[in-house]
């Protein structure tokens, strides 16, 4: 006898009309789709009559997964001995989603300033931040944490106030020096314009900062 026809001959022997609604959910096993067939709404008060189909599945669906939740027995058994309704598994909740930076906190410390200069200010750093933002100040606070409206993602939509940079952009520091050869020699940005020396001399963080 097919499924739906023993359920149905089910019914009707539990003094049930025989009519059901069904409902589509998702599933582990056969083809992924699971259908409720629920004979309740036609029963005696206190008689449920319910069937999971588990498309596709085989004689190994009794440990199907319904929209992420596995079947329990006992739950029907429990909800038949309270008198209570029918009902799918619920699914298990989702995880939160990562709360974005309130607009609130997007604000740059307009006293920060970067260890190699007094013109390095957070609006400085927000001309460039996939750079300059792991730069510290000289007493050790990064700008990541001090110039948070420039280089936190989630302020990109909403900013919050950035101190406006004193001086042109991605202009030199005119009063860096630094030594050079066996002789220290004293040079200063205007010396490492040549292609060769930017190569060797630009990946110091000294030099980065104050010739960019």
């Amino acid at each position: 006898m097919p499924a739906l026809t023993s359920m149905s001959t089910w019914a009707t022997h539990n003094g049930c009309s025989g009519s059901y609604t069904n409902s589509e959910f998702s599933s582990d096993q056969g083809d992924n789709t699971a259908t409720l067939y629920d004979y309740s709404a036609g029963c005696p008060p206190g008689v449920l009559v319910e069937h999971y189909a588990v498309n596709g599945g085989k004689h190994n669906a009794g440990g199907a997964k319904i929209d992420g939740a596995r079947i329990d027995p006992l739950d029907f058994v429990a909800r038949v001995e309270a008198g209570g309704t029918p009902g799918p598994p619920n699914p298990p909740p989702s995880p939160p989603a990562p709360s974005p930076t309130p607009p609130d906190s997007c604000i740059n410390d307009a006293s920060w300033r970067g260890k190699f200069s007094d013109d390095h200010t957070c609006g400085y750093v927000a001309q460039k931040p996939t750079i300059r933002c792991s730069w510290e100040s000289s007493d050790n606070v990064s700008a990541n944490v001090a110039c948070v409206a420039a280089c936190d993602p989630n302020c990109a939509t909403s900013p919050g106030p950035s101190s406006a940079p004193s001086t042109a952009p991605c202009s030199n520091v005119e009063s860096f020096t630094f030594l050079v050869g066996k002789k220290n020699k004293e040079v200063g940005c205007s010396w490492i314009k040549n292609g060769k020396r930017r190569g060797r001399f630009c990946t110091k963080p000294a030099v980065s900062a104050s010739c960019p």
